[in-house]
């Protein structure tokens, strides 16, 4: 089997490590997660945040979606 050797920095390091299961290899990390499609849950649960600021977050992405939202309708009237 080939072997390639990648550089990641520091940061990267800690993020992604926070992903494995185990005694799971970094390359079996990578074969896993590329199978299935990574959740929202899945991403945040990696970064080890309180219950309170899963709420906050969940918050902040609900306000941007109606914002969002909200400008797209008022978009259309160019499109119109």
């Amino acid at each position: 089997m080939a072997v390639k050797t990648i550089t990641v920095t520091e940061d990267a390091y800690e993020i992604i490590k926070r992903f494995k299961e185990g005694e799971e290899s970094f390359s079996d990390l990578f074969l896993r997660i590329s199978k299935k499609p990574i959740t929202a849950k899945d991403f945040i649960s990696a970064f080890h945040i309180s219950p309170e600021e899963s709420k906050e977050f969940r918050k902040r992405v609900l306000l941007a979606h109606e914002d969002l939202g909200k400008g797209l309708n008022n978009s259309a009237l160019y499109f119109s």
